[in-house]
């Protein structure tokens, strides 16, 4: 099985200090085995429940991420990956990162990596692809720590996810 991850809030990433890091949402897309399932899209609230992360189990979602057998398809996965084992211990197995392998794809240096929706258009295509706020919206801390969360907020998150297991 194959899942497509991705997290918004204080992730750092590279620049990032751990103490800073703080993730407030996580999006899954769960993508039908069988024909004719369709991919189903989760949206956590991390900010709200921390829990939803802490909690061990085998059908916990901590258990998906760490456990080998599903594939983790994530987009430019470092930050993700320091967010996720500096705040919960986790880490991951069986990740496939769309930026690197893009980059390797066009035989360039991981180093040189292109942005979600750039990879999207190239390989997928403009009449699949349909980003509604991506490059629009101006990130800034606590921009995903809104309650209710603001409808352009949930669409850009929901967004980042939806297209990476077709990619894959």
């Amino acid at each position: 099985p194959r899942i497509a991850v991705d997290l918004e809030g204080a992730l750092g990433g590279s620049k990032g200090a751990e103490e800073s890091r703080e993730i407030d949402l996580i999006q899954v897309a769960v993508k039908g085995e069988a024909a004719g399932e369709k991919q189903l899209v989760y949206v956590f609230d991390l900010f709200t429940n921390k829990g939803i992360l802490r909690d061990r189990g085998p059908d916990s979602l901590r258990a998906i991420l760490e456990y080998g057998n599903v594939c983790k398809i994530i987009h430019c996965c470092y930050g993700d990956s320091a967010s996720l084992w500096e705040c919960y211990g986790i880490v991951m197995d069986n990740v496939r990162d769309s930026a690197i392998a893009d980059s390797i794809l066009r035989g360039r240096s991981a180093n040189l990596q292109r942005g979600l929706e750039k990879i999207l258009l190239d390989r997928l295509g403009s009449e699949v692809v349909h980003l509604t706020f991506k490059g629009t919206l101006e990130h800034e801390y606590g921009l995903f720590q809104k309650r209710p969360l603001p409808l352009r907020e949930f669409i850009y998150a929901y967004e980042d996810v939806v297209y990476l297991v077709p990619l894959h």
